[in-house]
């Protein structure tokens, strides 16, 4: 479905203001942008993890080096179980990567972008940003480079920690109001927030499982 449209953002990355719509950059006209001549069948183990949560919200996942950023947004989508309904971006070095047709200013477009061209080394960290209402900023470690085994999964989540946070609750400090919401029956909220979080939601869940469930579609 077509990105709805965002309210101002209200915490940008700590590197960079939050991108604002007009005219986003193409990659240059030779793009996809020329790839460096190291090793095939190199793998990235990321850590991701969202940013100001407290215990960490986190997730250790292993990507193909030459994973087009425009893919490894559905990897960041998938490890949290997101649903794809707002604008996003990576920022790397300061310069940030979204879809064309979000309209960002001086973005260039992910779809010609290979994760190893911009991303080189362990140790480089990155920052994903999922709602520019909300803020979900997803800081990223590349924890190590690897070589690829044969026959396993082109994306492949490791290990995590708790459950994704909800749409649309606020960003990280607004689903933590949440949680002391649901923890308080008296609260004029609480049956509101139920609501929206799902009588089931636990925030201490991690299910591992769920995940590579869902990578394993990505293509």
């Amino acid at each position: 479905m077509p990105p709805k449209k965002e309210k101002p953002a209200k915490t940008a990355p700590a590197s960079s203001s939050t991108p604002s719509k007009g005219r986003s950059k193409k990659a240059p006209a030779k793009a996809p942008v020329k790839r460096q001549a190291d090793a095939p069948g190199q793998l990235y183990q990321l850590k991701v993890t969202i940013r100001n949560s407290k215990p960490p919200i986190w997730r250790r996942v292993l990507v193909p080096a030459d994973v087009r950023l425009y893919d490894l947004h559905f990897v960041m989508q998938s490890l949290f179980d997101w649903s794809d309904c707002h604008l996003h971006g990576f920022l790397i070095d300061k310069q940030l990567y979204s879809q064309r047709e979000f309209e960002l200013d001086d973005a260039i477009d992910e779809f010609w972008v290979v994760l190893k061209d911009v991303v080189k080394k362990p140790g480089q960290t990155f920052a994903y940003i999922y709602d520019f209402g909300d803020d979900w900023i997803h800081d990223v470690l590349v924890e190590s480079i690897q070589p690829a085994k044969p026959g396993e999964p082109r994306f492949w989540c490791l290990e995590g920690e708790r459950a994704g946070p909800p749409e649309d609750s606020g960003g990280i400090f607004g689903y933590y109001h949440w949680l002391d919401v649901i923890k308080d029956k008296k609260h004029e909220q609480y049956r509101h927030i139920k609501s929206l979080m799902g009588a089931s939601f636990n925030p201490d869940h991690f299910d591992l499982q769920a995940i590579n469930d869902r990578l394993k579609v990505l293509r």
